[in-house]
């Protein structure tokens, strides 16, 4: 079951009609001194994500306050870590917390592209992008890891069960709890009333618009969104792409080339439309004038164990998983990982999260030399793989 997190309670709707692209910014203020006075139109969310504190602690924080989402105007809130009224900083007090939150369109019809920014989160973190009504829990949707520049972005879907009429917010909530909140998205009808703001991200294309394309390649995790990467070396990352295709599977994606590269990272960025498992293409014939010709599926698949060593406990096991990709079992630094074998001109064993890639190469007549990471050595099964790699040779499968 999706996550639930705490009420969000409604943005004001005057807020929304003076905002234009990127509006949506939640960011906290040196200026929201405590206390602070609401203002009509203010909400408890809005306010928290304004001063850059979470929800909670603000709740927490003003006991007295009865019904959150009837605050009279005028009651003044008590704000945790923020500084004086009077500008001083007071004991235990810390600097406003900058981190924003921000979408764009703020209007879109059920299936529309939203972006989601955010600024100011710990660097390599990871958040949690939710959707839900103003006034009701969220719902988690997709998991982000924070750039080094503390920067972080995602591109989701207006639900297609939104009917025109409903009030969306967005939020990204870190592993230490705090959750910001973006201004309201209107849902629209087709025929576009409550049009976006000008230069915002435009809805999803009709069929025939834009640029669309059909590519087949090996999935990856990559660093943001997945990637998929073609057997010409073209890499596409895939904004809105299934989550229940493992990486290494060799995949056939549809969609539209994407505005903006919200991914930030290969060639282009495709907003998926359609995404399935396909049959990888046959590796090419091995050159006949090379001692070690290339690597190919039918080779790599078995399990190897090091020159020297037993077959009784290979260190490394490659299958094939439903749609035909070499899969690899074994152990890193003696954690237990699975990730893909690589093959073509770069043959790699390949692992996500951490990401690392131990380049392949076939040793005659069976055997098959692993080299180490850029990096440096790495225990891979039972041994270290350093210096000019190990070399390790076929077992026999295991019988059934």
């Amino acid at each position: 079951m999706p996550q639930r997190r705490p009420h969000l309670l409604a943005a004001s709707a005057a807020a929304l009609a003076a905002a234009a692209l990127w509006s949506g910014a939640a960011a906290a203020q040196a200026g929201c001194a405590s206390p602070y006075e609401m203002q009509p139109g203010d909400t408890l969310a809005e306010v928290a994500g304004r001063c850059g504190v979470t929800l909670d602690a603000l709740i927490e924080a003003n006991p007295d306050i009865g019904n959150p989402n009837r605050i009279a105007v005028g009651t003044e809130l008590t704000l945790p870590g923020a500084a004086p009224a009077d500008g001083q900083e007071g004991p235990g007090t810390n600097a406003a917390d900058p981190a924003t939150i921000a979408i764009a369109p703020l209007a879109g019809a059920a299936g529309t592209p939203v972006s989601v920014r955010g600024t100011g989160y710990e660097p390599g973190g990871r958040v949690t992008i939710g959707i839900g009504p103003p006034e009701s829990e969220w719902q988690a949707l997709i998991s982000r890891q924070v750039r080094r520049d503390g920067t972080v972005d995602a591109t989701v879907r207006v639900p297609d069960r939104s009917r025109p009429g409903d009030r969306l917010v967005f939020v990204i909530h870190t592993a230490s709890g705090r959750t910001l909140v973006s201004d309201v998205l209107e849902v629209v009808g087709d025929d576009g009333r409550a049009a976006p703001a000008e230069d915002a991200a435009a809805p999803e294309a009709p069929e025939g618009d834009g640029d669309r394309r059909t590519v087949e390649g090996r999935l990856s995790a990559g660093t943001e969104c997945p990637i998929v990467t073609t057997s010409e070396g073209t890499v596409y990352s895939l904004a809105g792409a299934r989550d229940d295709i493992a990486a290494g599977t060799w995949v056939r994606v549809s969609g539209v080339v994407a505005d903006m590269a919200v991914c930030m990272q290969g060639d282009a960025t495709l907003d998926v439309r359609t995404m399935s498992a396909a049959e990888p293409p046959a590796p090419p014939p091995a050159p006949e004038d090379e001692g070690a010709p290339r690597l190919t599926r039918d080779y790599v698949l078995a399990p190897w164990a090091a020159k020297g060593g037993s077959c009784a406990r290979p260190d490394f096991d490659i299958t094939g998983n439903a749609a035909g990709g070499p899969v690899v079992e074994t152990s890193l630094e003696g954690a237990p990982r699975t990730g893909y074998v690589r093959l073509g001109a770069e043959p790699a064993l390949v692992f996500d999260a951490p990401r690392r890639e131990l380049p392949l190469e076939r040793r005659a007549p069976d055997g098959l030399a692993v080299m180490p990471p850029p990096d440096g050595p790495v225990a891979l099964g039972g041994v270290t793989i350093g210096g000019d790699g190990v070399v390790f040779v076929r077992c026999p499968a295991p019988q059934r």
